[in-house]
């Protein structure tokens, strides 16, 4: 299933480009962890926050770690929950 999700991002090609937000799909990969494809020449950080795209004023996760190749132009973005589902003993589920 996928969710859309907002990120701030930069472009790498020019440190002077400020951060934008930008919308993007994710796919969930299991365990807790969605999946974003995004161009190399956008700079995400490990650690940074991802909102939820349809209310930006909550958060969806956190950027755990980005796979890069050499020999792609897309780089693959993997995004955790703050906490672990196990651990939660209530949950508002939004409509």
């Amino acid at each position: 299933k996928k969710t859309t999700i907002r990120l701030s991002a930069s472009e790498s090609i020019s440190t002077s480009t400020p951060a934008k937000n930008i919308l993007v799909d994710a796919e969930g990969v299991g365990g807790g962890e969605l999946r974003v494809d995004l161009p190399v020449s956008l700079s995400i950080t490990a650690g940074a926050v991802a909102w939820w795209g349809e209310h930006p004023e909550y958060p969806v996760g956190v950027v755990d770690h980005i796979d890069q190749s050499p020999a792609r132009q897309v780089q693959s973005v993997f995004i955790r929950l703050p906490v672990s589902l196990s651990a939660l003993a209530h949950v508002v589920v939004l409509p």
